[in-house]
């Protein structure tokens, strides 16, 4: 019986990932931060209005559930036993982050921080596959249109970060607005 632990499959299945996940960042618009483990963290906005932010990080989503769908199909084809879910599942946060100095006097190591990463990071694990769930300062900046098409949810008990007004939407949801405009 094939598996998951099979580290050639794992292995080819990641860095196909990895690839198009990369490709969907930056042709949003965004910078690609990190990937930790099968997180991919993009930052969108750094000299442009929130508004602008707001939109390429939407338009990054909706790849990345494209990406996702496609990838872990992929994946479910070389497996004898069924996934639980497929897809992704997205948290997106919005703010100010600082940008630091991973070594002293150096322009080519640095790193993000800031509140934003936090958030985004807890909102994803409260959405579930096919789901992106969003900060408040998030769902403010995007346009009526696409305000629409979100949800609020229940304040989210996130792990020391408190209680966070969340917006849900889901990749149907998306797409049903893309093909009707």
């Amino acid at each position: 019986m094939r598996d998951t632990r099979d580290p050639t499959v794992i292995r080819r299945r990641l860095t196909e990932y990895y690839s198009l996940a990369r490709y969907a960042v930056l042709d949003a618009g965004g910078m690609l931060y990190q990937f930790v483990g099968d997180e991919a963290v993009g930052v969108f906005g750094l000299y442009q209005p929130a508004a602008v932010a707001a939109a390429q990080a939407l338009r990054c989503a909706r790849s990345l559930f494209e990406v996702g769908h496609a990838v872990s199909t992929a994946w479910q084809r070389t497996l004898d036993r069924v996934q639980p879910s497929r897809g992704v599942h997205i948290g997106i946060g919005m703010g100010g982050l600082d940008l630091l100095s991973w070594r002293p006097f150096s322009r080519t190591h640095v790193g993000f921080i800031g509140e934003p990463l936090n958030l985004a990071a807890r909102l994803m694990s409260e959405a579930k596959s096919g789901e992106i769930v969003a900060t408040n300062t998030f769902f403010m900046h995007l346009d009526a249109a696409h305000r629409k098409l979100f949800a609020e949810v229940e304040p989210i008990e996130a792990k020391n970060v408190g209680r966070i007004q969340g917006w849900r939407t889901t990749h149907s949801a998306l797409e049903a607005a893309r093909s009707r405009a």
